[in-house]
């Protein structure tokens, strides 16, 4: 079967385009039109439908109002709004009784489920769940398809999909600081480290099968790196440590006031957008950074404090009375290590992390069984599976967007003010998904106006970009660049409905090829979070119907 649009990824963005064509098709339905597309797949390598389990801690809140759904800011009245959730589950007055606009991660994470298990009930939607993307090339018959091939999770059997369009919304991979990539590439030291992203369904196992108490280093001083501290005091055996251990002098909080916040609206899309230059969107980008990357949320910042205060507490307690029942060392003690950066690691039994002040300069050494990382995600590994077709990224596809590997800034500028993607890895952090790694420099060196530093998540800047240990034969470094295979182009272009450009205007390929959640650099803060999918959906979908009518 050909399909008219194929996804990859089914995640709240796809979920939300799927939202979006159904409700055209039911549009078109009432008027007695007929809707040009009629086949949509999604492919999801995950078995069933779900966001982000591995943070679903006890007690966890949204940060933002219900009202950011799949729907609301573009239609108020779709079915799939979350208010059309509560309704249809009987917790409409109760959630209005609670008196927020910020419903828990558990019931959020529930209300996109439900639409998910809605959704798949639609004639046009076909969900594949269990299905890793393996490679996407182009066919060059007529005016082009796209072919997608993936493999079954659990039977190993590949296949193909052939469509008329593709939408890549595959979310973000963890970002590995490179000090640690080859120990979190060893499966022999898998034990030692999680991912913030995992960490609930992680954790129990780790802690159940330890034989004592443990020493846990969390990496990141963000949002998911302070909650997990929280957590994980209350769960750790007696006698356990924690080091927190962060580049920043201190814990900073987040800035949600209502003006900080409109640059998460739809109409900062377009203000970032229609900037003249890289320059001036990456001056925005760094102004708003204290909104979403590396802060806290102020309530989250308070109970931290807390505990830390309640721990100098006990400390002055036990030191006035010194010869009563002490029972601190029974408490897990939490240390915070600010202003410190990984330089190199080493392993035996346990993880060894050498650490710099990068102040003073001064290094120590410390010993975990336990690295947790809250260093967030990167959103450009999509790239890899458009051009995994072929290892030196000549295939046609990469040819249509890329050209024969020449930059292909400037290019588009006149043409629907398509702006420059820079694929530049300053930042020398390494996503890990099921691939090999690829380090993507440009093929030549691009001026400030061109390149925009990669996006980060959370606080992940807690490590040096280059680790040596010349004293330990096992000391790692950033591996070298011949390690991997091809050279990454240092752009792509992308038009403002989220929309690949062919590097040639007139090229024969009428195919097209959608990005979400990773055109931060281009579209804003907004465009990796959920603030803007209701809309940005909306966008693709009339970008995409208006390609069929012409």
């Amino acid at each position: 079967m050909e399909y008219d649009l194929i996804g990859i990824g089914f995640g709240p963005s796809n979920l939300s385009v799927a939202v979006a064509l159904i409700e055209k098709w039911e549009e078109a339905r009432l008027q007695g039109k007929r809707f040009p597309m009629t086949r949509i797949c999604f492919l999801e390598k995950h078995e069933r439908f779900s966001w982000h389990p591995g943070m679903l801690l006890p007690g966890s809140r949204m940060q933002i109002s219900f009202l950011k759904d799949l729907a609301t800011l573009r239609l108020p009245s779709s079915d799939y709004t979350f208010l059309s959730y509560l309704h249809s589950q009987n917790r409409l007055l109760p959630f209005i009784n609670r008196g927020s606009f910020t419903p828990s991660r558990k019931e959020f994470a529930d209300y996109l489920t439900w639409a998910s298990d809605k959704v798949r009930q639609h004639p046009i939607v076909t969900v594949l769940f269990g299905q890793d993307v393996t490679g996407v090339e182009a066919i060059e018959i007529g005016d082009g398809r796209i072919c997608v091939a993936s493999k079954d999770v659990r039977t190993g059997i590949d296949s193909v999909k052939i469509g008329r369009n593709l939408i890549v919304s595959p979310g973000g991979q963890p970002r590995i600081p490179a000090p640690l990539l080859p120990l979190w590439m060893d499966q022999s030291q898998k034990r030692h480290f999680i991912h913030t992203s995992s960490y609930v369904t992680s954790i129990p196992q780790i802690i159940e099968t330890s034989p004592g108490p443990l020493k846990v280093a969390v990496i990141g001083s963000g949002q998911s790196s302070s909650e997990v501290l929280l957590d994980l005091r209350s769960r750790l055996p007696p006698g356990s440590s924690i080091d927190m251990i962060f580049r920043k002098g201190s814990l900073k909080p987040s800035d949600d006031s209502p003006f900080a916040n409109e640059i998460f609206d739809p109409e900062s899309t377009d203000f970032m957008y229609n900037l003249p230059h890289a320059t001036a969107r990456a001056h925005v980008k760094h102004e708003y950074m204290n909104t979403n990357y590396g802060v806290v949320n102020p309530t989250t910042l308070d109970a931290v404090y807390e505990m830390i205060y309640d721990q100098k507490l006990d400390d002055s307690i036990a030191a006035r009375y010194p010869d009563s029942e002490n029972h601190l060392s029974k408490s897990t003690r939490i240390n915070l290590l600010p202003y410190h950066e990984i330089v190199a690691t080493d392993y035996s039994t346990d993880v060894k992390l050498d650490l710099q002040n990068i102040l003073t300069h001064q290094l120590i050494s410390r010993f975990y069984n336990l690295i947790i990382l809250g260093t967030g995600y990167d959103r450009r590994t999509w790239i890899r599976q458009l051009l995994s077709a072929s290892n030196t990224y000549q295939s046609f596809l990469s040819r249509v967007y890329f050209g024969d590997l020449k930059p292909a800034l400037g290019a588009e500028a006149g043409r629907e003010n398509a702006k420059p993607l820079s694929l530049t890895n300053s930042d020398m952090m390494i996503s890990v998904n099921s691939v090999a790694p690829v380090i993507t420099p440009p093929t030549r060196s691009l001026s400030p106006a061109e390149s925009i530093k990669s996006e980060t998540s959370d606080d992940s800047s807690s490590t040096s970009p280059i680790s040596t240990n010349p004293s330990s034969p096992r000391s790692t470094t950033i591996p070298s660049l011949s390690t991997y295979t091809g050279i990454a182009p240092s752009s792509l272009h992308l038009s403002r409905a989220y929309r690949l450009l062919p590097v040639q205007e007139d090229v024969n390929f009428k195919p097209s090829i959608y990005v979400q959640g990773c055109s931060e650099a281009t579209h804003g803060l907004s465009d990796t979070l959920l603030s803007v999918i209701s809309v940005r959906s909306g966008e693709i979908v009339e970008d995409l119907l208006s390609r069929y009518s012409n």
